[in-house]
C-alpha cells in the first residue's frame, strides 16, 4: 500500500485544482492538507495548488450560473499548463493566495 499512500512526497510536476464552493470535499480538509504534505516533504517547486473561485465538485450543480463556476474549463486550461510543463519545461504561474 505505501504505493499509493498520500504522503505528499510526488516525483513528477502535478497541477490541483478544488473549488472553492466544493461541500463535498471541502478545501481545508482536502486539497489544502495535501498541499501542506507535499511542502513538509520539501516537494513543492513540483506541485501547484489553485483554487477556482465559486468552482463545486461536481458542474452538473453549475446550473446556477450566478453562484457556481464550472470547473471543466479550470481542467482544461491547467491540463494544457501541465503538458507545458511537462514536456517544454514551462512552468506554470505560482499557486494563487487564498482569499
Amino acid at each position: 500500500m505505501a504505493r499509493v499512500e498520500l504522503t505528499g512526497w510526488i516525483g513528477r510536476p502535478l497541477l490541483t485544482l478544488h473549488g472553492t464552493l466544493d461541500t463535498l470535499l471541502p478545501p481545508a480538509t482536502d486539497s489544502d492538507v495535501y498541499a501542506r504534505l507535499v511542502w513538509e516533504q520539501g516537494r513543492s517547486k513540483l506541485h501547484r495548488y489553485y483554487l477556482v473561485d465559486r468552482g463545486n465538485h461536481i458542474d452538473g450543480l453549475a446550473a446556477f450560473p450566478d453562484q457556481l463556476r464550472p470547473m471543466l474549463p479550470s481542467y482544461r486550461a491547467a491540463f494544457e499548463q501541465l503538458v507545458g510543463w511537462v514536456e517544454h519545461g514551462t512552468p506554470p504561474p505560482p499557486n494563487l493566495p487564498r482569499s
